[in-house]
């Protein structure tokens, strides 16, 4: 439930998720072009990968480290990708980005 207290919280997740999406998008689609796939199809691979991922998370209640622990066998390519996430501390960038946008919505610049 939403409250005054959670609000701008809500708001930032609800209304800015969706550029740190297409933000990530854009930061993976060059791998993918840079091994030979055409921009479009590079984009579509990785937006089908979010769209799965999201429809499961709809549905399911599980942490998402068991999700990860389903999809990343011990020391296999996702294992090692997910490392390197972890170790730039990618849960620190995101809550900041998420947290920065929180703010956004308190405090309004004036003109």
């Amino acid at each position: 439930m939403t409250d005054a207290k959670t609000m701008s919280a809500f708001m930032a997740a609800a209304g800015c998720s969706p550029a740190f999406f297409y933000e990530i998008v854009g930061s993976m689609t060059p791998v993918l072009t840079d091994a030979g796939f055409d921009e479009a199809t590079a984009r579509q691979i990785v937006a089908q990968a979010m769209k799965g991922s999201a429809e499961l998370l709809l549905h399911e209640t599980r942490p998402t480290n068991d999700l990860i622990a389903d999809v990343a066998a011990p020391n296999g390519p996702t294992d090692r990708g997910v490392g390197v996430l972890r170790s730039r501390d990618l849960a620190d960038v995101m809550a900041s980005a998420l947290r920065e946008s929180a703010k956004e919505d308190v405090e309004q610049p004036k003109n």
